[in-house]
């Protein structure tokens, strides 16, 4: 694994990550170093990303679907009249 480095990093900021790398050390049984945390959070914001990409696929499924249940309730309305046309020897009016 190819090491990563970050500069100019704000002070306030190191103070926090030191600060949470703490507590999170207090909280466990095993001490978290900055560098730890800083690659958890990391692979977190990955996790989330694809997390995010798979969830906005899933709606564009989910529209896909929901138009093609409509189109299929078209055809089944469509088809229900064709036969009770058929049938009856009537034809009304569609819709």
């Amino acid at each position: 694994m190819d090491p990563i480095k970050i500069s100019n990093v704000d002070a306030a900021t190191i103070a926090m990550l030191d600060q949470k790398a703490k507590d999170l050390s207090l909280k466990g049984k095993k001490r978290i170093s900055r560098n730890m945390l800083i690659k958890a959070i990391i692979e977190k914001a990955m996790v989330n990303e694809s997390m995010l990409s798979q969830f906005e696929e899933i709606n564009e499924l989910r529209k896909e679907i929901i138009e093609l249940k409509d189109v299929l309730n078209e055809y089944v309305e469509s088809n229900n009249f064709i036969v009770q046309a058929l049938l009856t020897g009537e034809v009304g009016e569609y819709k």
